[in-house]
């Protein structure tokens, strides 16, 4: 009987647990968004028992990876996130822990990887990193449904900090039925450096389907690697639409 109970409670368990597959098809900026992608991204997400756990990663037209990312969310809330750049084999780790969010890179130099720097900030009220934005978007969606504007802090491992962002809802494109929204810097200092990210959203599950403005990908000019600005398409491959 017992032995029934505990099959039960792992039938119950694994009935539980959600898991979907994204696939980003990325492509320059400015460029067509048919044929080739310059890379793809594979996003496997798992919810349970309040814990969403998301792995990524990019290849690029080679099939080499380029880039892998994983984080791991608690009620909504941002736990650890760990990004690996081996374009420019840079690490990046984030830990938020007793209200702070810690930020660390590290660095590959001949072979040997070891920590560049280390800082840490108060944890923002609002805050997200890449792999958030749908729960972001879900725990706003009245608001920027509206057309309301909502603030909140974007955490940037290169800085070492969060830089806030204004999300708003844009005009929609013809024919399209997706949410457009606007996400530009709140400083006015950043606005004149920083050129807005435009997202197309999904309106009820609020799940990215388009993106378009820098991205942590590099693009090689020359013997350097110059920051990527991509356009992005979004598929479900696998999970409930």
């Amino acid at each position: 009987m017992r032995l029934l109970v505990f099959a039960a409670l792992l039938a119950f368990n694994a009935a539980a647990a959600e898991t979907e597959v994204v696939i980003g098809r990325i492509f320059p900026d400015g460029t067509s968004i048919k044929g080739e992608p310059a890379y793809v991204q594979r996003t496997e997400t798992t919810t349970e028992g309040g814990v969403r756990r998301a792995k990524a990663v990019i290849k690029d037209q080679k099939g080499d990876i380029v880039m892998t990312e994983s984080a791991m969310f608690k009620d909504g809330v941002i736990i650890e996130q760990d990004v690996e750049q081996k374009q420019i084999q840079e690490r990046y780790q984030l830990r938020a822990e007793d209200g702070r969010t810690i930020y660390r890179t590290f660095k590959t130099k001949d072979g040997k990887e070891k920590l560049d720097s280390e800082k840490s900030e108060k944890t923002p009220p609002v805050f997200l990193t890449g792999p958030g934005f749908q729960l972001f978007l879900l725990a706003h969606q009245k608001k920027l449904l509206a057309g309301e504007k909502v603030e909140a802090q974007f955490g940037a491992f290169e800085l070492g900090r969060s830089v806030g962002f204004d999300f708003q809802k844009t005009a929609p494109t013809p024919g399209s039925d997706r949410l457009n929204i606007r996400m530009a810097p709140s400083s006015i200092f950043l606005k004149v450096i920083i050129s807005p990210i435009l997202l197309g959203v999904d309106t009820k599950t609020m799940r990215l389907a388009h993106y378009k403005g820098r991205t942590p990908l590099r693009n090689k000019i020359k013997n350097s690697w110059e920051p990527f600005d991509a356009e992005i398409e979004y598929v479900l491959e696998t999970g409930k639409p």
